[in-house]
Parts: structure tokens; C-alpha cells; sequence
């Protein structure tokens, strides 16, 4: 049989698919790279060409073996992983089935290799393309199994379909019922997933890929290491805000006791407390445990005067990052998340044991608080030890104290001060993230009276080291801004470019409170809309499949149980009630319309007794007959009438209860199927050929019918081949083809 080029292209598809979506995903060698790609399309043109690749097979045995004790020192001593050296055997055995593809089980064990790599890629990503690949491969899967089954039957049995008319078997109906059969797998293996109990955490080991490295949130930061980052888009955390469904990433309002509150938000991360030689450290980095009660961690405070605050709820959602760090809004009072142990450095960043190796989920509860009316009015700060030896450390400077001088000298409290030189350095200095470094050691300095221009980390130090000067205790924080909104999941995206740096000073009464002397840049643009509901969909991915555990599918069972039990309007699910009647009659059209088209693919599929790939008016003459006489041998092997090996139709229809009404029927049932097969076709083919076909099946339906008549199988009712010829004993006659 001469392979259809549907099947070439499908099953060189398939192996594409798996390859590439394996290299994407994990870390192949460049030359088993591009041996595989050369492997996939040099065979693809070979077989469309209908050429073959002469290597003699112990060749290829040679290689074979000599790969294979390649894979154990790849094991042992090269990559010293079994997921690593079984990736590069996939590939090898891959290429040499791409060069040696014959026969219709070559092109199987090719699908089974193909799959062996999707399955290794599994383990190395979470992204939503190894979803879209999965689906492709289910998909293109399905019609390689179809060319495949053809394509044994010439094999094995015999011609079924004459090469001349193949084309007629891939029919609108039946490229219809396929793809949705494929469809129903898709459901089939959706249902699988979601009710089969998650248990485990995998044979090997999970890598979600590298963690992604995140400057200036170390012990020690040089100036500088944040401006490269802020070209960087690469997504840093996903944060909703159960309480706030606007945008919320310029500004937000809660209501408090009091009056509404507005405030801008910053996710903290490092503090810093001593600045010297163009570097920030900290110096007070001793690490306490977060006590841990029931499911939430509560952070100490050393003040909690919650009267004119309130509490903000995030849910946040953090990539893979090669920092410990714990992002939340200002100072939070509660966390909860899978997360096993938290601790507090004595500047109220919040720490994990290690960097985690994936996506961690947790809430955070932070308290905000306005500056204390009171804290407004003092013109002096008599600050305790602790804040006098971390917070007022500043290098001798004439220039810096002398301009210090200048903007706060005439005005009477500190929290004037504060504004002013928040306003001096906003309003006399331009930002610009291209600056070359400084040549004189002192960056600050030169940002002040030299160059008057650069970023986030120029201005936040210059304002602390003015405010030290001043006499105004006061430290560096590291963090992010609010990023894009997202308006279809209702998140804020936050991006490495989001990386920022501000100003907390110290009041007796408020604590820490964020000044930012930054001046407002262009940023990056708002999400596109695509971008926008792309994210979203990668964010439904990672919740509902990466994520999906065993609690999601208790409460998945529980509304299931819920909606369908014997007092389900009682026991509805609540959301389920809030929804507006136009999305409950969507879901129930919808459950209804599926019902129907399963109801439906069902007796379609009883209708075509003999398999998907014949039975309707459509299909091909010879399909439909042979279909029929197929079910005429199943119908006598129940009986005991089994054909012999190499024995031809009509010899076995002769075979068939001598003498017996049945054996006529049969031989007349044969005869006509031989006359559809094989005999030339009429003038008036269709109308002939529906004739014939209708004729076969009453004689099949007559046989069926009377079914209890058929004689069960007596070896001495039979006769059995000639010893001398090795043929039947029974010859042909006038009625064979």
C-alpha cells in the first residue's frame, strides 16, 4: 500500500509537535537539537517522495546499542539525572524511527515515542503551550490511529478500501464524527483529570524551570542594580484585591471610621539602613520566626494602633524567584498560604526558609494607617536607641548637609520637612533610567549637583541621605509598584520593570510611612486587550490544572452533590444563586445541549455497527460490504463456524452445515459479496451498488432473524482440507466469483 500523504503529514506532525514542545521546555543539547529537526522534515520529504533511506539495520543495531551504554554514563556521570538521559534516548530512538518507517507498526511505536516525550516534558513545565501541544496531540492522535487501523488492515487482512477511491473514505460525515470523537476524548480525559483523586507528587522530581533571578533584594545592594531590571518584562507576581474591584494600581480608597482613606500602593520587600561607598546594606538582618496560629502567621508589631486604619486583603500569587522575600502591601498583620515556616528581619521584611522552587499562593492582611494628626505637628523627634544607631547613620557630606539646610532651614515641623525635600528633589531633577556610572565614587552626590538626572534608587537615596542630614530618621525600602491592571481577571500584573525604590520615615506615633520622591515616568503602556485575556487564560491554567488539588476536587464533589441531591434546592450552591438568570439559562442550555449531542453520537454510533469507518449512505461500496460480512462471520463464530486460516469466503460458506438451509443462505449471502467486492462495477454504479448493498444486508438482518435455526458447530458436520493439497475438500462451483 502506497502511504496516503494525510498519514505522512500527520504522523511527521505528531512528532513535531512532542519534539518541539520538549525542546521549548527543557534544556536539549544543540546538537541533539538539530539532529531531531533534521530527523522530523528529512524524513518528512523522503516519504512524500516515496523514497527510502537505504542504512542496512545492523547499522542501526550498532548504534542502538552503542546509545544505549551512552544512557547509562549519561545517568551516572554526565547528567546525572534519569529524566535528563531518558530525554536524549527519546530523541535518539526518535531519529532512528523517523529513517526506518515501513510499516504500519513502525509508525505506531513512532506515535508512542512521540507521546513518552510529551509526557517528559510534563515534568519540566507548567506553561499554558504544553496545554495547547497536549490538545494538538490528542487531536492529530485520533487521525493517526484511523490511518493507522487502514493501513494494518491491507497489511494483515487485505485490501479494504482500493487504493484507486481511498479518498472516499475521509467523507464530510466522516471527517465530522471524527473530530468529534476526538472532542469526546478531549471531554473524556478532562473528566479524568478533574474526578480521578490527586494523590502523590510524581515519580521524579518537579523542576518548574529556573528561578528567576531578582536584583536589589540582597543584604547589600549597589547603587544602581535596579535600573537594568527596569527594562526587564518578565511577570514577578499576580495580585487581586478582594475588596477593591477597580483599578487599583495609581491609587485606592477605603473607608475607615473615620473619612476615606486614599493611599498609592507599594509592595515592600528589603529595608535598608546604612549607605556607604554608593552601597545600601542591612545591617540588622537577625531573623525571628513568625509565630504561626491555626493557619495564619501573625507578624509582630511594635505599633498597632489600628483606629484610623484599615485592613487590606491581597491575594498574591509569586513566580519562581531566587530571593526569599515575601512581597505585601506595607506592613501586614496576617499571613495564610502553603507555606511551612516565615520569619521577620528587624527591618519587618518578611522571609522563607529558601527561594521557592515554583509558584507559592499566599494572603496577606496589611494594615494602613495615615500619618497621626499629631505626628503632623511635632517640629522634634526625641527617637528611641534602636532608631537613633540605624536611622540617622549618614557620611559626612558639606555639599549634602549645606543643601539640606536650604530646603528645610525655614520651616518649623518635620513633617514639613519631609514634604519639602520630597518636593525639591520631584521638581528639580529629571528622570532618566540611561545613567553612566559614577566616576567619582560618590553617585548621590554626582546626582545632586552634577547631572541633576536618574531613577528610582538616585532619588529615594538622595532624599534619606537629605533627611539624615536633617536629622530625620529615615530608611531605603525596596519593592514594586502596582503594575498593569488586568481588567478580565481583575489582578494586577507585576513585572520586573515595576521594580522600585522609596522613602519610609520614622514618627513616634505612625511608625514607618512612605514617602516617594520619584517623579511620575511614562512607564510601561496598559495591557492590550490581548495581552490582557492571554494572561488571564495562563492564570486560569495554573489554577485550575497546575494547581488542581485534592481540596478542589472535595469541593467540586461537594457542588456536584449539592446541585444534584435529593434537597438541592436547599442545598444549592450560593454562587450558583447569585448568578442572573441569563448565565443560569447559558449553563443549563448548554448541560442540555451536550446531554443531546452525546444521546445523539451514541445511536449514531449503534448505527454503525461495524465501526466508524463505514455504515452511512455515504460511505464506500466496498466498506459498506465488507462491513456487512463481517458481521456475518461474527454472527456464525458464535454459532462455532469459525474461518479457518487461508480459507477463502465461499469455501467457508460451503463449510457451513451441509445440507442445511442455513449452508444456501450463506452461500448466497457470500456470492453477493464476492459480486460487490470484487466484480466490475455497473453502468448505473449508485443506484446498482445501493441495490446490492440493500440486498446483502436483508439477507444479513434474515440470517440474524432466524438466528436460533443456525446449527451449532459439529467438527464432523464439516469438511476439512484436502491432506494431499492442503485445500478444501469441498471445490469450488458455479456460484464463486
Amino acid at each position: 500500500m502506497k502511504t496516503p500523504k494525510p498519514s505522512i503529514w500527520i504522523t511527521h506532525l505528531i512528532s513535531l509537535t512532542a519534539f518541539a514542545t520538549l525542546t521549548l521546555s527543557q534544556s536539549v543539547p544543540l546538537p541533539l537539537l538539530i539532529i531531531g529537526s533534521v530527523a522530523i522534515f528529512a524524513s518528512l520529504w523522503g516519504r512524500l517522495r516515496g523514497r527510502s533511506f537505504p542504512i542496512p539495520r545492523r547499522l542501526w543495531n550498532t548504534l542502538t546499542v552503542l546509545f544505549f551504554l551512552f544512557f547509562i554514563a549519561d545517568v551516572l556521570w554526565i547528567s546525572q539525572s534519569l529524566l535528563d538521559g531518558g530525554i536524549h534516548l527519546l530523541i535518539y530512538l526518535m531519529v532512528q524511527k523517523l529513517f526506518t518507517l515501513k510499516s504500519a507498526k513502525d509508525d505506531l511505536q513512532l506515535h508512542l515515542i512521540s507521546f513518552f516525550q510529551l509526557l517528559a516534558t510534563a515534568d519540566g513545565t507548567t506553561d499554558l503551550v504544553y496545554g495547547l501541544a497536549f490538545v494538538c496531540f490528542l487531536m492529530l492522535t485520533t487521525w493517526a490511529l484511523i490511518f493507522y487501523h487502514l493501513k494494518r488492515e491491507e497489511e494483515v487482512e487485505g485490501r479494504v478500501i482500493p487504493s484507486d477511491r481511498g479518498s472516499e473514505v475521509v467523507t464530510t460525515p466522516f471527517f465530522f464524527w471524527t473530530n468529534l470523537l476526538t472532542a469526546s476524548a478531549l471531554v473524556i480525559t478532562l473528566l479524568i483529570f478533574f474526578f480521578i483523586p490527586r494523590i502523590g507528587t510524581g515519580f521524579l522530581n518537579s523542576r518548574q524551570g529556573t528561578p528567576r533571578r531578582l536584583s536589589g533584594f540582597s543584604e547589600r545592594v549597589q547603587l544602581g542594580s535596579i535600573g537594568p531590571i527596569k527594562l526587564d518584562p518578565t511577570a514577578v507576581m499576580r495580585v487581586t484585591l478582594p475588596q477593591y474591584q477597580g483599578d487599583p494600581s495609581v491609587s485606592i480608597s477605603l473607608s475607615t471610621s473615620a473619612s476615606p482613606l486614599q493611599f498609592s500602593i507599594y509592595f515592600k520587600g528589603m529595608t535598608f539602613d546604612r549607605y556607604a561607598n554608593g552601597a545600601w546594606e542591612n545591617t540588622i538582618s537577625e531573623m525571628t520566626p513568625v509565630r504561626k496560629v491555626g493557619t495564619r502567621f501573625q507578624i509582630p508589631h511594635d505599633l498597632l494602633i489600628a483606629r484610623r486604619g484599615v485592613l487590606l486583603e491581597q491575594e498574591i500569587s509569586l513566580e519562581p524567584l531566587d530571593t526569599t522575600i515575601l512581597f505585601a502591601v506595607a506592613r501586614p498583620l496576617f499571613m495564610e498560604g502553603r507555606i511551612s515556616q516565615i520569619s521577620i528581619d528587624a527591618g519587618g521584611a518578611l522571609h522563607l526558609p529558601n527561594p521557592p522552587r515554583g509558584k507559592i499562593s499566599y494572603q496577606a492582611f496589611s494594615l494602613i494607617e495615615p500619618l497621626d494628626p499629631e505626628d503632623e505637628k511635632l517640629t522634634k523627634i526625641s527617637y528611641p536607641k534602636e532608631i537613633r544607631d540605624h536611622y540617622l547613620q549618614v557620611e559626612p557630606s558639606p555639599r549634602m548637609e549645606a543643601l539640606a539646610g536650604r530646603i528645610t532651614g525655614n520651616l518649623k515641623t518635620v513633617y514639613q520637612k519631609v514634604v519639602a525635600v520630597r518636593g525639591f528633589l520631584a521638581g528639580n531633577y529629571r528622570y532618566n533610567l540611561d545613567v553612566p556610572p559614577s566616576r567619582s565614587g560618590h553617585p548621590i552626590e554626582d546626582f545632586l549637583f552634577e547631572t541633576k538626572e536618574g531613577y528610582c534608587e538616585h532619588y529615594a537615596s538622595a532624599m534619606v541621605l537629605l533627611l539624615r542630614h536633617a536629622g530625620i530618621a529615615s530608611r531605603l525600602v525596596s519593592g514594586f509598584l502596582p503594575g498593569e491592571w488586568n481588567p478580565f481577571g481583575k489582578y494586577l500584573l507585576v513585572r520586573q520593570q515595576d521594580a522600585h525604590t522609596w522613602v519610609e520615615v520614622y514618627f513616634p506615633r505612625s511608625g514607618w510611612i512612605i514617602f516617594d520622591p520619584t517623579p511620575p515616568s511614562a512607564g510601561g503602556q496598559p495591557f492590550a486587550l490581548v495581552d490582557a485575556y492571554i494572561d488571564w487564560v495562563k492564570t486560569r491554567w495554573d489554577r485550575y490544572i497546575i494547581h488542581y488539588s485534592i481540596l478542589d476536587q472535595i469541593s467540586l464533589t461537594r457542588l456536584g452533590w449539592s446541585f444534584f441531591g435529593r434537597e438541592s434546592s436547599k442545598r444549592i450552591n450560593p454562587a450558583y444563586i447569585k448568578m442572573n438568570p441569563r448565565n443560569q439559562r447559558i449553563i443549563g442550555n448548554g448541560a442540555l445541549l451536550m446531554i443531546v449531542a452525546a444521546v445523539g453520537l451514541w445511536f449514531y454510533l449503534r448505527r454503525m455497527t461495524g465501526g466508524l469507518f463505514a455504515g452511512g449512505r455515504n460511505a464506500t461500496r466496498d466498506a459498506q460490504a465488507t462491513v456487512a460480512y463481517r458481521r456475518f462471520l461474527k454472527l456464525m463464530a458464535k454459532k462455532g463456524w469459525k474461518r479457518r486460516e487461508g480459507e477463502t469466503p465461499m469455501e467457508f460458506a460451503r463449510g457451513i452445515a451441509p445440507g442445511d438451509p442455513v449452508n444456501a443462505q450463506a452461500r448466497a449471502l457470500t456470492a453477493l459479496y464476492y459480486r460487490v467486492r470484487f466484480g466490475p462495477p455497473p453502468r448505473d454504479s449508485e443506484k446498482h451498488s445501493q441495490g446490492s448493498i440493500a440486498e446483502l444486508r436483508a439477507l444479513l438482518k434474515g440470517l440474524e432473524a432466524d438466528r436460533q435455526r443456525i446449527p451449532s458447530f459439529s467438527p464432523s458436520t464439516r469438511p476439512g482440507p484436502d491432506r494431499a493439497t492442503g485445500e478444501s475438500a469441498v471445490r469450488p462451483d458455479g456460484d464463486g466469483p
